[in-house]
């Protein structure tokens, strides 16, 4: 189950479960929820007036699909044909497109215990569908909201 709550007199404590992945230097967790699989695939972009993190497109399973990719802004050009790892995400399994994000990879499972609106200064950085969470041993990584990055690209 990927939410779990514990109900105690002084407070109420949310766990999710994640998929905790590596991207570049930053570790950045899934809610197991919205993991559909991880999947490999070859991505044509970067796609002109896209937003900074959409990374390319692809052809997945027969039907298009949108690679977000959280690289770093200063981080050399994407080469224009790559290969990528992804994390194919659930709310698109039944779509029209596939959605998935850009990682180096997988690294586990793990216990997100906070989510945080991230700070000004991280949030200026950073997709807006992208939060901050701590995991229940205390490590610090980016959380992804995928309910926020779908609306972002419907435009919502």
């Amino acid at each position: 189950m990927s939410l779990h709550v514990t109900n105690t007199e002084a407070r109420t404590t949310v766990r999710w479960a994640a998929l905790e992945c590596e991207i570049g230097d930053a570790r950045v967790a899934f809610p197991t929820r919205s993991v559909a699989k991880l999947i490999q695939y070859e991505i044509a972009g970067p796609i002109p007036l896209a937003a900074d993190w959409v990374g390319g497109i692809a052809l997945y399973s027969g039907k298009p699909l949108v690679s977000i990719s959280l690289w770093p802004r200063g981080a050399p050009r994407l080469p224009r044909r790559r290969f990528a790892t992804g994390v194919y995400l659930e709310e698109t399994v039944d779509a029209p497109y596939g959605l998935a994000v850009e990682v180096v990879r997988a690294l586990g499972l793990a216990e997100v215990v906070a989510i945080v609106e991230p700070s000004a200064v991280s949030r200026s950085r950073l997709p807006a569908w992208l939060e901050e969470a701590t995991t229940s041993d205390g490590r610090k990584v980016g959380w992804v909201n995928a309910a926020a990055l779908l609306s972002g690209l419907s435009g919502g």
